[in-house]
């Protein structure tokens, strides 16, 4: 049996935080005030002029560690952005995504995200020595829903396409195989990023690393990412079988940026959409990552979309450059009134990097309508989409076809 484990997020990330301050420094924090209402991502501004001999800081919600942050020197060329923090001349932010969902299996479903609510805030500094020189603890409001009615009858869900509009997104997509629980699977050499193969191995492309009966064993022979590559058969390598429970077998991990224009308008719903990756990380099963930009030469993708979601056609993508004409998922939104809580039934399709795009298989998938809420100032609805069960996905170029591969996929629109 192979099953690929999907787990997709549009547009979601980080982990950081905030505080405030009384001071043994002093160390103080200028705003959002204690007790503040906040949505979002939330800024915490922490004057410069405040921090003293404070080299790092340290962040806790909800009596929970959630990380240690070096406090960013201020370069006037290159301001410091990351996720987590920013580094500006007078002040440094620290940034809390409370749209951002957790991915620990540990953590309950309910739990995943941040609930509306109050949350405790502890912000301590530290000087290079490690002593505590400043700590302070505040509550801040989460309130990503307020102010949102749900009205009786539902709501019209629906995408807000816009000739001429232009849109940035991030997805997150992380694949796995589950190996048959009686033996273990043939680790031959994959693709690029797939396993098997050496850094002076082969072919330009392949597929995941392949299964017992899974896809065709290292077609495309070896690959700039293969793991502990460079043997015979092209990069592939087999080990010897033996009964074991299940093995799981990362095969990529993959974080994409995506652009995302509307082209033009054909009658009074159907758009062309155009998507294209700009960047990103690509992480191999082996460990090794690279930038998706080094790895492929990105194509636009072209579909014509309706503003419910349905995809009513795809330009052709070459068979030649897989990968490349990598496009952000659209979800049919059925076109009906929900209400919060709602569930139904629609098409989706399954795509993963490396497959096909022209043709990617479509399952019936579980929809749940979980909030309304605020995302980046505009009113939004937050949708958990979800698969379990079997799916033919076939490669790029005709490579092959994993057939009756259990998949179980969940996106959070």
């Amino acid at each position: 049996m192979r099953t690929i484990n999907v787990l997709t997020g549009a547009a979601i990330t980080v982990a950081a935080m905030s505080g405030a301050a009384w001071a043994q420094v002093p160390f103080q924090v200028a705003s959002p005030a204690n007790g503040a209402s906040v949505r979002e991502t939330v800024r915490m501004a922490i004057p410069r002029s405040s921090l003293g001999d404070a080299q790092y800081l340290t962040l806790t919600i909800d009596g929970v560690f959630r990380a240690g942050i070096d406090i960013p020197t201020f370069k006037a060329e290159k301001p410091i952005r990351t996720t987590t923090v920013e580094g500006g001349e007078r002040y440094v932010n620290l940034l809390w995504n409370t749209k951002e969902i957790s991915k620990d299996p540990k953590v309950p479903e309910n739990l995943r995200t941040v609930q509306d609510g109050p949350h405790s805030i502890e912000i301590a500094a530290y000087n290079a020595g490690g002593r505590q020189v400043g700590v302070q603890n505040l509550t801040l409001n989460v309130n990503n829903k307020g102010s949102l009615p749900s009205p009786a009858s539902g709501i019209l869900l629906s995408y807000a396409l816009r000739v001429g509009a232009r849109d940035k997104y991030r997805q997150k997509t992380e694949v796995e195989y589950i190996a048959d629980p009686q033996t273990v699977p043939a680790a031959q050499g994959g693709g690029r990023n797939f396993g098997g193969g050496g850094f002076n191995g082969g072919g330009l492309r392949g597929g995941p690393p392949a299964g017992f009966g899974g896809p065709p064993a290292g077609f495309g022979g070896g690959g700039r990412f293969g793991g502990q590559g460079g043997g015979p058969n092209d990069g592939s390598f087999v080990p010897r079988q033996q009964p074991t429970g299940p093995v799981i077998l990362p095969v990529q991990n993959v974080t994409a940026n995506y652009e995302r224009t509307v082209e033009d308008r054909n009658g009074s719903s159907t758009y062309l959409v155009r998507d294209k990756v700009l960047n990103g990380v690509i992480i191999g099963g082996s460990g090794n990552a690279d930038r998706l930009e080094n790895v492929y030469d990105f194509k636009s993708r072209y579909r014509a979309v309706r503003s419910r979601g349905l995809v009513e056609e795809y330009a052709p993508a070459s068979a030649k450059a897989p990968g490349a004409y990598v496009a952000l998922p659209i979800i049919d939104l059925s076109g009906v009134r929900r209400r919060v809580g709602d569930q139904w039934t629609v098409k989706a399709p399954i795509l993963l990097e490396w497959a096909t795009l022209n043709a990617p298989p479509m399952v019936d998938t579980q929809n749940r309508l979980e909030s309304l809420e605020w995302q980046n100032g505009n009113r939004t609805a937050r949708i958990v989409q979800t698969y379990n069960g079997k799916a033919d996905v076939p490669i790029f170029g005709g490579a092959g076809t994993m057939k009756s591969a259990d998949v179980k996929m969940t996106r959070t629109i």
